[in-house]
């Protein structure tokens, strides 16, 4: 193969990985501060956005409520009407306020972002060694299914890729908080006072 066909392999990997976990790593964190600008209703969202995290989303400090942008224009004679925020929508790469900010204080939000695509041989995936070998074998994947006759490698290749990533599921998503592990034992119980 081409060093460019490996390469593309490769880029496809990391995004294949960040979506198979649904962008839950915990290279997938990020936060969004920003100064709001008087009788601005909308502001972009950052490179790499992907979703906000839920209940995340605050003005002043202030929790802001989610509302579909639909809902907004028709429950509302015009959306440009300065106030206090108190909701905000999500319409194309932007994030709106309802009402418009009056005054210049933070927006900040929790959201869940891509990682920066590689520009470079030598550039890092952004993701721990564990994903090494997730990466390996999606890029063997990608490569061997387009050879024709060669099925069989590329099978193998996503059987591999499956296992690696069921170990870093359960490695990585879901265990990040004391509060996910516990501990059983086993009790003996009586039945034959029932």
């Amino acid at each position: 193969w081409a060093d460019s066909e490996v390469d593309t392999a490769i880029k496809q990997a990391v995004t294949q990985i960040q979506q198979d976990g649904d962008y839950n790593w915990h290279f997938n964190d990020a936060e969004n501060s920003q100064n709001t600008v008087v009788s601005t209703g909308t502001y972009a969202l950052p490179d790499g956005f992907v979703r906000i995290e839920k209940g995340t989303v605050k003005y002043n400090g202030q929790p802001l409520l989610p509302r579909d942008y639909g809902w907004l224009k028709r429950n509302n004679t015009t959306l440009a009407v300065d106030g206090n925020s108190s909701v905000y929508y999500l319409r194309g790469n932007n994030i709106g306020l309802f009402q418009r900010p009056n005054d210049i204080k933070v927006l900040e939000f929790l959201y869940r972002k891509k990682l920066a695509t590689m520009a470079a041989d030598a550039s890092d995936s952004g993701m721990e060694s564990d994903f090494d070998e997730a990466i390996v074998q999606y890029a063997s994947y990608m490569l061997w299914s387009v050879i024709q006759g060669r099925n069989d490698n590329a099978i193998s290749a996503i059987q591999n890729y499956k296992q690696a990533m069921e170990g870093l599921n359960a490695q990585y998503l879901g265990r990040r908080d004391d509060a996910d592990f516990s501990f059983k034992f086993e009790t003996i119980q009586d039945y034959s006072s029932f």
